[in-house]
């Protein structure tokens, strides 16, 4: 079968890292990249799309598309998808999926309506080390898991300079729990599945807008995942870009620790330990955009189901929303 056609709409930051991945597909190809700064788009021509547009009407009107990924910033998702829909387009959108969850409920019901799919990109759990992880869980590795840590730290939002990258976050009134918490909470239920409460408090340390702290807890019937985000810890993460997370597994029988260099350190409770071997690639950040990405094509191809579809990804951002209403307000530092 000739490989699906596709096109980037939004060739911001972050689309480096799409494009990379796209440029690793054998099933689906750009033809075609879009943004409104049309240099800018130009310049994601480097990675080997054809034909750049400054205008998405004119894109559609223009190209032949099997798909698009859309990787604008959330105020445009619902336009985007109601005019991919339209033209019988299938849609992989960059988190956050909505600014609102009546939108992302649009989002879908457009997608429905035209008889065209719909996924989120949330590439986190699609990195080699977490998916080696819930494996090693399944199998039964850390005997009855109870509770999952994950720690998502730098310290951006203290440093000059260090929202330049995306200096829109600068003015957002919600930041790392709308951000970033999408990829946390997916992740905590890719391990562990639909919460029963959960608890959060948010806190505004740095000179953006928004918050930029988020503890939340999301709390099962014998388990518990502790979600701590921080975009203004002091200090060295030492940690690769790649792997910045900290994430620790804990069972009754054994302890896993994702390790710096991408490895399970498995700790028994006999006191003996190992480190599991991971397969890394040269590129670990952009392999787990690339895998989100075959996903994808191979949802389109055979008809199965997306992990991360829309009505998986509503999910997600209902918790996201109860963590903000479980608060009780940014707590000022400045």
């Amino acid at each position: 079968m000739a490989p699906l056609r596709g096109a980037l709409i939004g060739c911001g930051y972050v689309s480096q890292f799409h494009l990379d991945g796209w440029s690793r597909q054998t099933a689906g190809r750009l033809v075609a990249v879009c943004d409104l700064d049309l240099a800018r788009a130009r310049r994601a021509c480097a990675h080997g799309v054809c034909t750049a547009y400054a205008d998405a009407a004119e894109l559609f009107a223009r190209e032949r598309l099997d798909f698009v990924e859309i990787c604008t910033r959330p105020e445009a998702h619902l336009a985007l998808t109601r005019l991919a829909a339209a033209h019988g387009a299938h849609v992989l959108c960059q988190k956050p999926a909505a600014p609102t969850l009546d939108e992302l409920r649009e989002m879908i019901a457009t997608c429905e309506r035209h008889g065209v799919r719909l996924m989120i990109h949330e590439n986190v759990r699609w990195r080699s080390w977490y998916t080696r992880m819930r494996e090693e869980m399944l199998r039964g590795t850390v005997g009855r898991p109870f509770r999952l840590r994950l720690f998502m730290h730098d310290q951006r939002c203290l440093q000059p300079g260090g929202l330049d990258a995306q200096p829109y976050f600068a003015h957002m009134p919600r930041l790392i729990l709308y951000e970033i918490g999408p990829h946390a909470i997916d992740l905590a239920r890719f391990f562990f599945g639909e919460p029963l409460r959960l608890t959060c408090t948010t806190q505004h340390i740095g000179p953006q807008a928004g918050e930029d702290v988020a503890t939340v807890m999301l709390i099962y019937a014998d388990r518990v995942a502790l979600l701590d985000l921080s975009w203004a810890t002091p200090g060295p993460n030492g940690r690769p870009e790649w792997g910045l997370h900290d994430v620790w597994l804990e069972g009754d029988a054994a302890a896993l620790h994702a390790t710096r260099d991408g490895q399970l350190r498995l700790d028994r409770s006999d006191g003996t330990s190992e480190v599991l071997p991971v397969t890394l690639g040269k590129d670990p950040l952009v392999d787990s955009y690339a895998a989100t990405q075959a996903h994808f094509l191979h949802g389109l191809e055979s008809g199965a189901e997306f992990c991360t579809d829309g009505p998986d990804t509503l999910q997600t951002m209902e918790l996201v929303f109860a963590a903000y209403e479980a608060g009780q307000g940014p707590l000022s530092c400045r």
